[in-house]
C-alpha cells in the first residue's frame, strides 16, 4: 500500500466521524482508540478502494481529533458530578452504571450482572439506573446536549419504580443539573444542558464499579 497517499476528504471525513465516539466519550485509554483508528481505516479504505495511509498519517489524525476534543471543553466539573450522583446510588443500592453498552437491551444485562452479586450476598436490591453509548452520543452532540437516564425498579413494580426515579431526579437536582422528568416509570430522565466533559483516568466506570461500592457498605 502507498504510505503517501492522501485520502480524499469525504473518506477523511467518514473516518474521522466513526472515530469521533472513542476519542470524545472519555471511556478508552490511547492505545484502545489508536487500535479502533487502525481498524476504521482499514475498513473504510477497502471500502472506498483506496490504499491505507501511513502509519503516521493515522496516529496524527487521532492526536488532532484528542487536541480538538480536550481544547473544546474548559471545565471538567459535569462529569464528575454525574460520577458523584451515580456512586450515591450505589451506595443506596440503586445500581448505577456509565456506559452500560450500546443500546437499553445491553444495559438491562448489565445491569443483570450486579443483581445477580447483590442477590448472591443477599443485599437489598431497590432498582436500577443506567445510560448507554446512543444516550453518550445524544449528549455529545451540540444541537442536543441531553443525557438520558432509564431506570425502573427490580422487580417491575412500578411505585417502586417511581420512588426510584424520584432519588436519582432529587440527586442531580442536589448536584446542580437541569433535570426534565413527568414523574412516569415509564419516562426516562433527561438531563438538560449536559456537556459531555469526561476524560479518560484510567477508572472503571461500569459493573465493576458499582459492586466495588456495594461491597464498601456491606
Amino acid at each position: 500500500m502507498d504510505e503517501n497517499n492522501v485520502l480524499a476528504a469525504d473518506i477523511q471525513q467518514e473516518i474521522e466521524d466513526e472515530l469521533y465516539f472513542y476519542v470524545r466519550s472519555g471511556f478508552f485509554p490511547q492505545a484502545d482508540i489508536l487500535g479502533c483508528a487502525h481498524q476504521i481505516f482499514e475498513d473504510i479504505c477497502m471500502d472506498n478502494d483506496v490504499s491505507l495511509p501511513s502509519e503516521s498519517h493515522i496516529r496524527q489524525t487521532v492526536e488532532r481529533l484528542a487536541d480538538s476534543a480536550e481544547s473544546s471543553v474548559t471545565d471538567r466539573n459535569n462529569y464528575v458530578r454525574l460520577r458523584n450522583v451515580f456512586d450515591a446510588l450505589n451506595r443506596e443500592r440503586i445500581i448505577a452504571i456509565h456506559f452500560a453498552g450500546y443500546t437499553q437491551s445491553d444495559g438491562h444485562d448489565e445491569v443483570g450482572v450486579v443483581f445477580q452479586f447483590m442477590k448472591d450476598n443477599n443485599i437489598p436490591r431497590r432498582g436500577y439506573c443506567f445510560y448507554h453509548q446512543q444516550d453518550i452520543e445524544r449528549a455529545m452532540d451540540e444541537s442536543i446536549k441531553r443525557l438520558y437516564l432509564a431506570f425502573h425498579s427490580m422487580n417491575g413494580d412500578e411505585q417502586i419504580a417511581v420512588e426510584v426515579g424520584k432519588r436519582i431526579a432529587e440527586l442531580l437536582t442536589q448536584n446542580g443539573f437541569d433535570v426534565e422528568w413527568d414523574n412516569s416509570p415509564g419516562t426516562r430522565i433527561a438531563v438538560n444542558n449536559f456537556l459531555w466533559d469526561k476524560v479518560y483516568d484510567e477508572e472503571d466506570y461500569g459493573i465493576d464499579r458499582a459492586i466495588r461500592i456495594m461491597r464498601e457498605v456491606m
